[in-house]
């Protein structure tokens, strides 16, 4: 009986922009019981995926060509999606995995920064110089995406003057994208808001 024998991810990478036109593509192999290639075409074959929504194949079936070679095309939403796996099935028998798992990420093309968090739910301390407060910026794309990357500068500003100092003007994200930063007192009593400090990212 006919089974897939093979599964191969077409592509030389295996990572490409969520961005909702950047595709994948697959061939399945039919071969026989001793791993022959079964040359027949318009043979249907099934097409699974392990993600969901965040992506979509073009078929759920495609049919095989005078080689028993049937094909198909992962289309990323513009969600981030990882280890996407991508497999096959002829009739009733047993699903076979693709050669690679793929991913479609974040855009850096469109980084920039998407939220700005004040750790901690304490939001005054004393003006002595000493006390501070820290501050964690995300940078996400224009879908909203996590930009999971090392290295990004993160320009910090703040709107109180010399009344407060900010450790400083700049910060790198470390691997999730994530850049932090504190503000420090003075001596000259005020009151610490989320936005108070703002930022801006320079890639």
């Amino acid at each position: 009986m006919a089974t897939v024998g093979t599964v191969e991810l077409n592509d030389t990478v295996t990572e490409k922009v969520a961005d909702g036109t950047s595709v994948f593509t697959y061939t399945a192999q039919l071969a026989d019981s001793n791993g022959n290639p079964v040359r027949r075409a318009n043979l249907d074959v099934k097409w699974l995926q392990n993600k969901g929504q965040a992506v979509k194949l073009s078929s759920p079936v495609s049919k095989t060509d005078a080689d028993g070679k049937a094909t198909i095309t992962l289309t990323s939403t513009t969600t981030a999606v990882d280890n996407v796996l991508v497999s096959a099935q002829y009739q009733e028998t047993a699903a076979v995995p693709a050669d690679n798992t793929v991913s479609f990420i974040y855009n850096i093309a469109s980084a920039k920064v998407g939220t700005v968090k004040l750790d901690g739910t304490v939001t005054q301390k004393v003006a002595d110089g000493v006390s501070a407060f820290t501050y964690t910026a995300q940078i996400v794309d224009s879908n909203g995406n996590d930009v999971r990357q090392a290295d990004l500068v993160v320009n910090w500003t703040q709107n109180k003057g010399n009344d407060v100092v900010l450790s400083a003007e700049t910060s790198k994200t470390n691997a999730d994208g994530i850049a932090t930063i504190t503000l420090i007192s003075t001596k000259k009593r005020w009151m610490v808001s989320p936005s108070a400090v703002s930022t801006k990212i320079r890639v």
